[in-house]
């Protein structure tokens, strides 16, 4: 079912199969039905993450648009969303998307692509005020996310260092060694 070829395309992306994943994402996407708001809108969250990742914005913002058509309150999609205005230059339209995810689920990357947003639109004091709601709030939420916040900035290198290694015991996986080579390097 949908869910499952879902599952198949997180593993492939884990592992690098980004074509993979795209490949199992699409059967995800024609399996489910959208009168399974959750499912339909976390399968095309997903396709839009990773036509992002694949550096295909206008197939991102389609995904994306797709989930939101269902579920348009969907936290995920709006983020992939305000995140491929991002890419695409449009800061100013990428900052409601954006709000709107992190009304719904504050967590780091999320913030942090917020702040990048608000920073870019010329609303510097805004993203200042982001990005110090993501340092005081992200260990709790996901400590690796703002491990990685925090190393790419150069600051609190240790408390990036100690996050990424307690991680480490909670989730083993490719993104929280780079997490903790961020607070290495």
């Amino acid at each position: 079912d949908a869910a499952a070829y879902a599952r198949v395309a997180h593993v492939r992306q884990l592992t690098g199969d980004l074509e993979g994943a795209l490949t199992a994402i699409d059967l995800a996407t024609r399996a489910v039905s959208p009168r399974n708001r959750g499912t339909f809108a976390w399968v095309w969250t997903k396709r839009a993450a990773y036509e992002l990742q694949r550096g295909r914005i206008d197939e991102a913002l389609h995904a994306a648009d797709e989930a939101l058509a269902v579920h348009p309150s969907a936290a995920g999609a709006l983020a992939v969303r305000g995140r491929a205005l991002l890419a695409q230059g449009r800061a100013g339209d990428a900052v409601a998307p954006l709000t709107r995810s992190v009304e719904k689920s504050p967590l780091p990357d999320v913030l942090w692509a917020l702040a990048e947003a608000l920073r870019a639109a010329g609303r510097s004091g805004d993203a200042d005020a982001v990005e110090l709601r993501l340092i005081g709030s992200g260990e709790g939420t996901d400590p690796r996310g703002l491990a990685v916040f925090l190393a790419s900035r150069g600051h609190d290198l240790e408390r990036a260092r100690r996050l990424a290694r307690r991680e480490l015991d909670v989730r083993r996986v490719v993104y929280t060694w780079g997490a903790l080579a961020w607070g290495e390097a």
